[in-house]
């Protein structure tokens, strides 16, 4: 709705549209108490062509042609060779033809018809115009949308990172923490580890060499708990 009641420009473009439009159903419905026909056409060249300058900043033209020319500016709403500009030269062109052949009209009849003509040029490009706002505001919010997700899954992204991270930091502390509590064991409680580890591994009972590795597990044993005994004396 920003491109009909943004601002000001958008808001008497908006406003000035809907009384034309009006002025026109009106004057089709009670045209059976119309004399002057040439009057209505003029009021709608006039009223038109100060509703084509409105529409004209409120789209950006200017900038569109600028930044056509040199690219010193960012365009308007809409590119110069598209289809609303292009259907907008082509309805300025109806009302330019039947304004030019309205005075030259015998009858109002004949100038009852140019009005037709000259209307059907204005409906046309309020129609397309119209229709390509719509559209355009439609763009603008699917892209708002997309970039609001963009960003969503950007910041998830940064907070599982360094989710990721922190857990990576407690594991190192975690175990450089053991580091330093194994390299505090005295050395005989390293050893009876070792000889433990040893047990684990070596001793595997119904294999073939269990018993040699049994002994000498234990003769590995008695050895540590000899000179474990010497130490504490």
């Amino acid at each position: 709705m920003k491109l009909y009641f943004g601002n000001m420009v958008t808001t008497v473009t908006t406003l000035m549209i809907v009384s034309l439009v009006g002025f026109v159903g009106y004057s089709i419905s009670n045209r059976s108490n119309i004399n002057f026909w040439g009057r209505r056409s003029l009021f709608i060249l006039a009223y038109s062509l100060v509703i084509c300058c409105f529409a004209a900043a409120r789209d950006g033209l200017d900038k569109t042609i600028q930044y056509t020319i040199d690219g010193s500016c960012n365009p308007g709403i809409f590119s110069l060779v598209s289809v609303p500009n292009i259907v907008g030269c082509v309805g300025a062109a109806i009302i330019i033809i039947a304004a030019i052949a309205t005075p030259i009209a015998k009858s109002q009849h004949m100038r009852e018809i140019w009005f037709y003509v000259m209307s059907g040029g204005v409906m046309l490009k309020i129609v397309v115009m119209v229709c390509s706002l719509t559209a355009c505001g439609q763009q603008e919010t699917e892209t708002m949308t997309n970039t609001g997700n963009s960003i969503e899954q950007v910041v998830t992204s940064e907070d599982n990172s360094e989710l990721a991270t922190a857990e990576d930091n407690n594991m190192e502390q975690t175990e450089t923490k053991k580091q330093n509590q194994l390299q505090d064991v005295k050395p005989s409680y390293k050893e009876f580890r070792g000889v433990l580890d040893e047990i684990d591994s070596d001793i595997q009972p119904g294999t073939a060499g269990n018993g040699m590795n049994s002994i000498k597990t234990a003769a590995h044993l008695l050895n540590w708990g000899g000179w474990n005994q010497y130490d504490h004396r």
